[in-house]
């Protein structure tokens, strides 16, 4: 996200209840962002794949790149380091496979564990950023519709049907916008109200037109959660720039900044750091929960200093002449 965009975000994201659900920026890229603030004890929001080689004829499924649904290493392929705008961001491509009559495959995360439900009656969106080429189906798979239901009804997922552009664009699907895909049993009868108080997961998947040989392009970032508190999945941190739900937004310069011999942040604010040279060939560790990193521990010159903020935005300030 740009420079630019950040206070404005900033605002914001500080001024109602949402939950970044991922912006690819923390240490485990198989995990989404609410997963790993979550802790390693929840076991949640672990990214997986799933396509249909198992539905037609063998050797003809459709074809993900990377492969995130046959290769362990695949999904940290599918996520960028830098998508064009300094942000890292997942990208995967599909082609249409000829063995099945209708062709599909995507990725997708649990909220929490296997199985468990979450109640998303105050949700009144989600929003993300996307480019590519083609359509893709944002689904939020619920009990009632995969488990409540018999087998052939398993596929009425509900969600919605986007066309993407070569530009990146920003996207907010509403509550009024989650139905049943058209042609599924359920199309004419399902609600999101019936279905919101026991979500399990969001697939990405390639749409419900999707045909042998086609493709789809999707390069996807920023996924937030509005109308929901991070309570609502387990989590005790407040969302946001500020620590404090309603506070002003903290300004950005002084997020990170140069107080005599140390390179001070906000721990409370600053989610995770990168600290290089300019060039990015020198990487200093940091320790985010600390708060700072003495001289002795910094090269000189020039410094690059990129902050991923805890609302999932990002700030890159530049130190000249350290001494």
């Amino acid at each position: 996200m740009r420079i630019s965009q950040i206070l404005l975000a900033a605002v914001a994201m500080a001024s109602s209840n949402s939950v970044v659900l991922d912006d690819f920026e923390d240490p485990y890229k198989g995990q989404t962002t609410l997963g790993w603030r979550l802790g390693s004890g929840a076991k949640a929001g672990y990214w997986y794949g799933y396509d249909d080689w198992n539905h037609g004829k063998e050797g003809l499924g459709t074809i993900m790149v990377p492969d995130v649904v046959h290769s362990d290493t695949g999904f940290l392929r599918a996520v960028e380091d830098d998508c064009g705008e300094g942000s890292a961001c997942l990208h995967v491509r599909f082609l249409g496979g000829t063995g099945y009559a209708y062709p599909f495959a995507g990725v997708g995360f649990n909220f929490l564990g296997e199985g468990d439900d979450v109640d998303l009656s105050t949700m009144d969106s989600i929003t993300f950023r996307a480019k590519g080429k083609g359509s893709f189906r944002f689904k939020l798979m619920t009990r009632h519709i995969t488990d409540d239901f018999d087998r052939k009804n398993y596929w009425a997922d509900m969600g919605t049907t986007y066309r993407l552009s070569a530009t990146w664009k920003n996207f907010t699907m509403k509550v009024s916008d989650i139905r049943p895909q058209d042609g599924a049993p359920l199309a004419d009868t399902a609600t999101w109200q019936e279905c919101m108080d026991h979500t399990r997961k969001i697939h990405l998947a390639t749409s419900p037109t999707f045909k042998a040989r086609d493709t789809l392009d999707l390069w996807i970032d920023d996924l937030v959660m509005h109308g929901v508190v991070p309570a609502v999945f387990g989590g005790s941190w407040i969302e946001g720039p500020s620590t404090g739900v309603g506070k002003p937004p903290v300004p950005r310069e002084t997020l990170v900044s140069l107080r005599g011999s140390r390179l001070e942040w906000d721990p409370f604010v600053v989610k995770s750091l990168r600290v290089s040279d300019v060039r990015g060939s020198v990487v200093v560790p940091t320790e985010v929960r600390r708060g700072w990193i003495g001289s002795a521990d910094l090269p000189r010159g020039s410094l690059l200093v990129r902050a991923v903020l805890g609302s999932g935005e990002t700030t890159v300030t530049r130190f000249v002449n350290l001494p």
